[in-house]
């Protein structure tokens, strides 16, 4: 019967903590390619499931990068780090591609509600658009209004600044 990608992976990740754990004749270079490999199935993994479950494919890329940080961490050579290091970049692109930013994070959001209270604050400041229509109220609460939707507009221009950093 053959095995899924993932019980191999976990498989391997089994033995290189098993050699790890040795304390005599282990050696790094075996450890590291244990998780190498592991990563290398955690690849694959995700290339099957890309299709069917994006988050079951995010979460085997995520493991993947983990195993490669394993890896590069019990490598021997300056070059399999450096190698390795590729791979783990690669597979933090492909991350990065996956996860698509939020409407919310790429501050547009900041700059709508910026314009909106800035206008809230032009209606409420400039008696003569409104027109005292609220009953019983005086222009210093329209001036305190319009004050606090103009600060709030500073908030959301200053959130949009920092969100485009």
């Amino acid at each position: 019967m053959r095995r899924s990608y993932r019980e191999r992976a976990k498989e391997l990740e089994g033995r290189a903590e098993l050699e790890s754990g040795k304390q005599y004749g282990s050696s790094p270079q075996k450890v590291s390619k244990f998780y190498e490999s592991a990563a290398d199935t955690w690849i694959k993994q995700a290339r099957n499931l890309d299709e069917e479950s994006p988050r079951g494919a995010k979460q085997s890329l995520l493991f993947a990068g983990t195993n490669y940080g394993l890896a590069k961490k019990y490598a021997g050579t300056h070059v399999e780090r450096v190698r390795i290091k590729k791979k783990e970049g690669a597979v933090e692109k492909k991350l990065e591609s996956m996860i698509k930013p939020s409407w919310l994070s790429q501050g547009r959001s900041f700059a709508y509600l910026a314009i909106l209270s800035f206008l809230g604050a032009l209606i409420f400041i400039s008696l003569n658009l409104t027109g005292h229509v609220v009953e019983n109220s005086t222009s210093q609460n329209f001036t305190f209004a319009g004050m606090g939707f103009f600060m709030i507009g500073l908030v959301f221009v200053f959130l949009y600044f920092k969100s485009k950093k």
